[in-house]
């Protein structure tokens, strides 16, 4: 698993990992955390996480504990 953001090389979490997975393709090999996520969408970190909470609710399993 990705330990590094690739875009300010913040430690990740798994929910981060995850969100990246879904957002731009479940084969990337690249991650990103909330806030480098946000600024390449045109979204705030709450919308990302507003975003994994949907995700978790809904039972993708890209997030699993």
């Amino acid at each position: 698993m990705a330990d590094l953001c690739c875009g300010c090389r913040a430690a990740l979490t798994s929910d981060e990992v995850a969100i990246t997975r879904r957002l731009i393709n479940r084969g990337t090999t690249r991650f990103y955390c909330r806030s480098c996520l946000a600024e390449a969408f045109g979204l705030t970190t709450e919308d990302v996480d507003r975003a994994i909470s949907y995700y978790r609710r809904i039972g993708c399993t890209l997030f699993r504990n």
